[in-house]
């Protein structure tokens, strides 16, 4: 109950959840995520903790967590399991894709490993508008289509040691390449001269992008000792890489091309530790990130020659972290969990292209304080909870991405962090409704505004623009009928948001309300017909 799987990968009580395996996280996606865990037998599975609240001991970006661990102690032997899916929707949607699982086991060496394949179809209309104070107007309506293959591989091979440690090394490669073609109707409304022009484009994308990753640990079970915990490095690079060609509809004549290619690493060396003394729980850890990007963006104007815009950006971030936490039985009912979470950020940006460097270091500190009130039929967490939300690479990087002759985006690399104090009530009835409260307040709250720049083209560019109180509730009602053939959840989110100082000079749009809500609901059932044949629904 509280799970729920997306296209963007899992939720856990209406919150995206970070998917952990055995203790190491998944910087993967969601789809990859979605073919191993199908392949996965089932008998590999040794248990998985559900984290619905960080206590510091993760990464202050992450609230749930979903750990899956595996056995160690399996039947020497092999397993072969392959799949092929498709599906068909309208306006000529069609996904094929297939995956092989393969397995062995030999004294304490446990390999195993999947390949995966997809072929997606991307099909997107999309309207919007801007208006002016002069009257003037300018609307856009685009129709995109375009294939992209996707090729995953991912591995672990896992070696236990006699005294019940063990050494674990895992792969992931994920590449894919296609295209796609948006054919774009541009109106521009000149109120005072009531003039309409209008202008219909053609835009053409191929794009290359790849993942390259590996992940080393070492770790002593926790499980009924005084010490337990693990120690790894993981290492990533990867790159997103698009050639774009932009088109005249009338004549099919080019008028602009471009190139973007933004490449990047990231490195993590981590020990996390646990010790138990009696009925008290403690956790501590440490962790340092150092990530790279370079960004080059090139345009070139075709009808005026040599005119070119050249963006060359590099950027650099050092995260050190250290975390301590202990978990405390009061009595029977009543325990306690608290926490405190240091993390220094250091980056420094170099925007290339105008010679304009940027650097910063802070420190953040995150405290965390649980209360946990259990008893057979109602189980509740009360306390504070904080974390942060870093921006996003691409809204720091100041370059130019041109979208048509009238409208363009432009990075901030000035943007700042997020970050969040949470006042929060968690209830379990009867061992399976969820019903969780909880009250937020964001600071430095960032997002995508629009302007006009001297020549009056509109732009986007990211600010951080307010602070932000926000209620939020969720609720999990999971059903089982039909002796268990036929079960699911019902869940709802609420959120009611109100905007509670505004900065950066930034101006409310004309009309729009200070407060909002957001509610959704989803529910999904399962009919298992046989144990070899369900049917399902979302």
């Amino acid at each position: 109950p509280g799970i729920m799987k997306t296209k963007d990968g899992y939720e856990l009580n209406g919150r995206k959840a970070t998917i952990y395996i055995n203790g190491i996280k998944q910087n993967i996606t969601s789809q990859s995520l979605n073919f191993y865990l199908n392949s996965l037998p089932a008998d590999m599975l040794s248990e998985i903790e559900l984290v619905a609240l960080n206590s510091g001991k993760y990464e202050a970006t992450n609230e749930t967590i979903i750990d899956i661990r595996t056995k160690k102690n399996i039947a020497d032997g092999y397993s072969l399991q392959y799949g092929a899916s498709s599906g068909f929707y309208k306006n000529g949607i069609d996904d094929v894709g297939g995956n092989i699982f393969y397995m062995i086991k030999k004294g304490r060496f446990l390999f195993h490993n999947i390949l995966s394949y997809s072929d997606v179809d991307n099909f997107k209309q999309k309207s919007d508008s801007t208006h002016y104070v002069s009257g003037n107007a300018i609307s856009n309506h685009g129709l995109n289509n375009g294939r992209y293959h996707a090729l995953t591989y991912q591995s672990s091979l896992t070696y236990n040691l006699p005294n019940e440690h063990k050494i674990d090394f895992r792969t992931f490669i994920y590449y894919d390449f296609g295209g796609y073609q948006t054919a774009l109707n541009t109106k521009k409304y000149e109120h005072h001269h009531n003039i309409i022009l209008e202008n219909q484009y053609i835009y053409k994308s191929r794009e290359i992008n790849d993942m390259w990753a590996g992940t080393i640990s070492y770790t002593i079970p926790s499980k009924n000792k005084k010490f337990g915990g693990t120690a790894y490095y993981t290492g990533m690079y990867g790159g997103l890489r698009s050639k774009n060609n932009y088109y005249f509809a009338e004549d099919l004549k080019a008028y602009q091309n471009s190139e973007f290619k933004m490449t990047g690493s990231m490195h993590t060396i981590a020990g996390d530790g646990e010790s138990n003394i009696a009925r008290l729980k403690l956790q501590y850890g440490i962790r340092e990130d150092y990530n790279q990007m370079n960004d080059i963006a090139e345009y070139n104007d075709l009808p005026l020659q040599n005119s070119t815009y050249n963006s060359l950006f590099k950027g650099r971030e050092i995260i050190s972290a250290g975390y301590m936490s202990f978990y405390y039985n009061i009595a029977k009912p009543l325990s306690i969990r608290a926490g405190i979470r240091l993390e220094n950020t250091n980056y420094e940006l170099n925007y290339k292209s105008i010679n304009k460097k940027n650097s910063k270091s802070y420190t953040d500190i995150f405290p965390n304080l649980l209360f946990y009130f259990n008893r057979e039929n109602y189980n509740a967490i009360f306390g504070l909870t904080s974390g942060i939300s870093r921006p996003s690479y691409h809204w720091l990087i100041p370059g130019k991405r041109q979208i048509n002759e009238y409208y363009y985006s432009l990075g901030n690399p000035d943007i700042e962090p997020t970050n969040y104090y949470s006042v929060v009530l968690n209830n379990t009835l009867f061992k399976y409704f969820y019903l969780n409260l909880r009250y937020s307040r964001f600071k430095n709250v960032s997002g995508g505004v629009y302007a006009n720049d001297e020549n009056g083209l509109t732009y986007m560019t990211y600010l951080n623009y307010a602070d932000i109180d926000n209620y939020s509730a969720h609720i999990t009602l999971p059903y089982r009928f039909m002796r268990g053939k036929l079960y699911g959840q019902i869940i709802g989110n609420f959120t009611f948001g109100k905007h509670h100082k505004f900065k950066n000079d930034f101006i409310v749009p004309f009309g729009r309300n200070l407060q909002y809500y957001i509610y959704d609901f989803k529910a999904n059932f399962q009919y298992d017909v046989t144990d070899r044949f369900s049917l399902n629904s979302i």
